[in-house]
């Protein structure tokens, strides 16, 4: 680092070569620097920038998880490893296919067409099967990932586990059907 006349600090890379006289002797050096301020700076931003978004991803509550173009699973959070009770290595090595339920294997095969075409889909639902062997109903959105010269590369799915609410939806249908009179529900706001 240097400091210019006008108190500006300044980081040089500097590039020194020295100086032989006939006598292959050192006589002096030269040296060249190059200010390398705006591109530390630009570094040291996508560093940050790095750190928040790895943040987000990690701390996410919600299940997040990066497939290449074949569905393979190339990176996921926390909250995705609990959800499907596999371990981070366990799901690195495997495709979406084997968690998902057989019965929603081809639809959901047609909504992975259809995000390659689209780029994008939003709150499908889908049943997976854990590691231990439960159903768990699954709300996935999800938008492709392009590569440098455009072209498809994998996809970012956001998921969130619906199970409970759909038990829920499940018990009060029941419930209204078991009440002899009509009740009306309002949302006053």
């Amino acid at each position: 680092t240097i400091l210019t006349k006008n108190g500006e600090e300044k980081i040089i890379s500097w590039s020194n070569s020295a100086l032989l006289n006939e006598k292959n002797e050192i006589s002096g050096s030269v040296s060249i620097g190059t200010d390398v301020t705006k591109r530390r700076e630009a570094e040291e931003a996508l560093i940050r920038s790095e750190h928040k978004f790895r943040d987000i991803f990690e701390n996410s509550l919600d299940s997040i998880c990066i497939l290449d173009v074949s569905g393979n699973f190339l990176d996921v959070n926390d909250a995705t490893i609990k959800l499907p009770e596999y371990d981070r290595e366990e799901l690195l090595n495997i495709n979406v296919k084997d968690i998902v339920h057989p019965d929603d294997q081809i639809l959901s095969g047609q909504h992975f067409d259809s995000l390659m075409n689209k780029g994008e889909y939003k709150l499908y639902e889908v049943r997976i099967i854990t590691k231990n062997g439960s159903v768990r109903q699954i709300e996935v959105s999800s938008n492709v990932i392009l590569g440098n010269n455009g072209e498809k590369i994998g996809s970012r799915d956001f998921i969130r586990d619906v199970t409970e609410r759909k038990q829920a939806e499940k018990q009060f249908k029941l419930l209204m059907q078991q009440i002899p009179y009509v009740v009306e529900i309002y949302d006053m706001d």
